[in-house]
């Protein structure tokens, strides 16, 4: 069994007694597992904790029934007091359970191409593809086909990055195969070498509970000249018997982030797959509302080519992701949303080189209020932990854009 629990100061539980337990009788003292106290404390640290207390070592009460658990009890008792807090109390698999695959039908697919720089020296690549809005639950696994264009050690892995800090390769997740997930360590060539391969990655004990900030395709190989390349589908969360929980990338729309994370030693590289790329198409937009420029964008999320929905009817995420990246691919530039309103279910990340300008009506002491482009944003809606910065915007359902939106620094 694991919890989450919280101690605001460690030293003043020094010496405490009690019990926690769960049972299936409604009491701790019938068909229930108990442990002591200081089974708990002796693991504490000031702040969070990821408690983890095994059925083996607990006092067993009666039979209790593990399907059907219906009371958890934490007590403690105490001299001095200090703040505490529990959360999400799940039961850790056993290992000799079944596992069973998730069932991907997709055939839209990503290819990483890699040609490292010439010489020695570490060289490796992460590539940015997609921003799911995801928070890791207690037994979720990460599935995808990967297929290697060659014997290469090194490539077709992935990494994920979470808002609260922390990824996915530090961790040492590894696959039904004892493979790493992380692409640095591990060669898949005897499984993926010109074949798809099916790999199931259990979601480390240290990310449940935290939110996918990025997901990355991942190239490292430090051979001087070398050029490589991976291809990728079906990425998806999915439990041990392999029922969908969140799609990461199993359609060409899916892919919503574009560009380099990180990379070092590297001469060329690049992700294909995903939406259809198009050109710039610089034009002069005429505003609703006064304003102080002239608006020139070579994206308008309302065009056929992106097809926003500027009633607030439909979510218009997948427009904004799209002319979004576009953008960025295209060197920079503006991308442009008339006035109107935009239902946004989805994040947004505002790449570095691009400015999302919108129709802005200024306030006056006569007449206070808002119009323009209005963007109704719901992610991460009754959530503590959001993303900090105005890639991912939150209700109160209307935010009004200012004449453009400054990007984010990822």
């Amino acid at each position: 069994m694991s919890f989450y629990y919280y101690i605001g100061n460690v030293s003043a539980l020094s010496g405490a007694t009690g019990k926690v337990g769960f049972s299936s009788a409604g009491s701790l003292t019938a068909d229930a597992y108990t442990w002591e106290m200081a089974d708990v404390l002796s693991q504490a640290v000031n702040g969070w904790n990821l408690m983890t207390l095994r059925l083996s070592e607990a006092d067993i009460v009666g039979h209790p029934n593990l399907s059907a658990v219906d009371y958890f009890r934490l007590a403690v008792n105490k001299s001095s007091s200090t703040v505490s807090k529990l959360d999400t109390v799940y039961f850790v698999e056993r290992q000799d359970l079944v596992v069973q695959n998730h069932a991907g039908a997709g055939t839209d697919v990503l290819k990483l191409d890699v040609t490292n720089a010439a010489g020695s020296g570490n060289k490796y690549v992460y590539h940015k593809v997609a921003m799911p809005d995801y928070r890791f639950q207690p037994g979720d696994y990460i599935e995808y086909d990967v297929r290697m264009d060659g014997a290469v050690n090194g490539a077709g892995g992935l990494d994920i990055l979470t808002l609260e800090g922390g990824n996915f390769r530090d961790t040492g997740w590894t696959d039904q195969n004892g493979l790493s997930g992380h692409g640095g360590s591990a060669n898949l060539s005897a499984y993926a070498d010109n074949q798809w391969y099916h790999r199931k990655l259990k979601v480390p004990l240290s990310m449940v509970r935290k939110h996918i900030d990025q997901l990355l395709l991942v190239g490292e190989n430090d051979k001087g000249g070398l050029g490589y390349s991976a291809q990728y589908k079906n990425i998806v969360v999915a439990d041990r018997l392999g029922n969908l929980r969140q799609s990461l990338f199993t359609t060409a729309e899916e892919k919503s982030l574009y560009g380099v994370a990180y990379s070092s030693g590297i001469a060329d590289s690049g992700v294909t797959g995903g939406p259809t790329v198009y050109a710039p198409d610089a034009k002069v937009h005429t505003t609703v509302f006064g304003s102080q420029d002239v608006v020139v964008a070579g994206f308008d999320v309302t065009d056929a080519r992106y097809g926003a929905d500027p009633t607030g009817g439909l979510d218009a995420t997948a427009a904004f992701r799209h002319a979004l990246n576009d953008c960025a691919i295209a060197g920079g530039g503006v991308v442009y949303a008339p006035d109107g309103q935009y239902k946004l279910l989805g994040s947004l990340f505002v790449p570095t080189s691009c400015t999302l300008r919108g129709d802005w009506k200024k306030p006056s002491d006569v007449d206070k209020s808002v119009d323009g482009t209005l963007l109704l944003a719901y992610p991460g809606e009754g959530e503590m932990r959001r993303r900090g910065r105005l890639s991912r915007l939150e209700r109160p359902p209307a935010f009004a854009t200012c004449p453009s939106i400054t990007p984010s620094r990822r």
